[in-house]
């Protein structure tokens, strides 16, 4: 059985009939040890594949696999009569599977547990860490274990049945609040009832909560005013009115009680009391047409989109040092809408340009794109497993599953353009210690 060709049909045999990857062969390297995989008649020779249901003789013919091994030759070489009712598997020579032996017409394959894969050689298995290279695995922290993995929830959730999804325990009803310019409206996140907070303003684009002092911020670009007022539509006052030309973008700090905001006509992101006094521009320049704002206070980071030339999504602290101006700038358009989901540590955005929903780690890496074809989003905001956002081409507020984007829903139509949207509930807010 010295010539006994062993390598599978992802491999190539070599000379010295050790086996390599196919996709070894012809990169300039020796992987062989002969050369062999190296060779110009090999690497300029097209390798010969079969399709999945057919059998590949020696010589690179193709056959049914339905008439292999039938005592009758039909490869030209005769090849797929060799071998034969030989049970490869029990072979301890031949047999090299971490794993599981299996034993096929005239060879064998490797195959592994549940939770491995097949690593390059065919026969080594590697753990699958589902954490990392399967999206959304777990509703909020994942942790890899051998051949398996744990979910995990935060603080305030608890793990249903199926050990995988987070829900919250208390039983406070979450609420959208969005603008459509000239209003504020809050709406169920199941989109069955309404309640209008405010009104007679013309254009409010950007808005945040003090959810444990139930007051909104929110900003009029047109007026050149950020306001407060409460949920209830109450006490509505003038927060900053100075240096306020066209707030695109709010966020607020409920921990260390600041405000941040961006500024698209100043081209700059400035920071102030809850109050508005104590004004501070944080950055202007190296920022061009700043849309979206969100602060983590939890690592002292806040977070902005540029749509500007070229755009970006630029990350500083909150104090206004380490700067990284362009924290992300590869396959962007329209970064319009940015939210931080503070439960799994990820970034989530829309790109009103590519039409796309996407989200990153803090860090900017790991993207995964979650929706396409999503016309013009503007704002966007997650709670639980759901992402809620604005779409200006529909004039409506929509949902979906945050990590598939499955069970995508209108929620609300609107008759104007429709602008922010938060979900507002106290989980969106947690106490903590702010590192800002």
């Amino acid at each position: 059985m010295s010539d006994y060709r062993i390598c599978s049909a992802d491999q190539i045999t070599c000379d010295n009939r050790r086996c390599v990857p196919r996709t070894w062969a012809c990169d300039g390297d020796d992987d062989c040890g002969d050369e062999s995989d190296e060779r110009e008649n090999f690497c300029l020779t097209p390798q010969p594949t079969c399709p999945g249901n057919q059998f590949m003789c020696d010589n690179g013919q193709c056959i049914p696999y339905d008439v292999v091994c039938n005592k009758n030759p039909d490869c030209s070489d005769k090849s797929d009569e060799q071998h034969c009712n030989i049970n490869e598997c029990t072979n301890v020579r031949l047999n090299l599977c971490e794993h599981r032996c299996i034993d096929t017409v005239t060879s064998f394959r490797c195959e592994c547990n549940t939770g491995f894969k097949l690593v390059s050689d065919r026969r080594a298995c590697r753990d699958i860490d589902e954490c990392e290279e399967q999206a959304g695995v777990c509703s909020q922290q994942c942790q890899n274990t051998a051949g398996s993995f744990i979910c995990k929830c935060s603080p305030g959730y608890q793990k249903v049945a199926d050990g995988r999804t987070c829900k919250k325990i208390d039983n406070i009803t979450p609420w959208l609040v969005f603008t459509n310019r000239y209003y504020l409206r809050e709406i169920s996140i199941e989109g069955d009832s309404q309640r209008r907070i405010a009104q007679g303003f013309e254009n409010i684009v950007s808005l945040d909560f003090d959810i444990a002092n139930d007051l909104i911020y929110f900003t009029d670009v047109k007026k050149h005013i950020i306001y407060s007022i409460f949920l209830n539509g109450t006490d509505q006052r003038v927060v900053a009115k100075q240096n306020v030309p066209s707030v695109e973008g709010i966020s607020v700090d409920w921990i260390a009680r600041k405000l941040y905001w961006v500024d698209g006509r100043r081209s700059a992101i400035s920071v102030a009391e809850m109050n508005g006094t104590s004004q501070l521009t944080l950055l202007s320049e190296g920022i061009r047409r700043p849309r979206a704002i969100a602060v983590h206070p939890f690592n002292g980071f806040l977070y902005w989109t540029d749509w500007g030339n070229p755009p970006n999504i630029g990350r500083m602290g909150m104090d206004g040092r380490n700067l990284s101006a362009s924290f992300i700038t590869e396959k962007l358009g329209w970064p319009n809408a940015l939210t931080i989901d503070f439960d799994t540590n990820r970034l989530w955005w829309a790109d009103a340009h590519l039409d796309i929903i996407e989200y990153s780690d803090l860090e900017g890496k790991r993207r995964h794109i979650v929706m396409e074809g999503v016309p013009h989003p503007f704002s966007l905001s997650v709670f639980e497993d759901t992402m809620y956002w604005t779409d200006w081409n529909h004039l409506t507020i929509e949902s979906a599953n945050k990590w598939t984007g499955a069970e995508h829903r209108v929620l609300w139509n609107v008759t104007h353009r429709p602008m922010d949207v938060h979900v507002f509930h106290p989980l969106k807010q947690k106490p903590g210690r702010s590192r800002a």
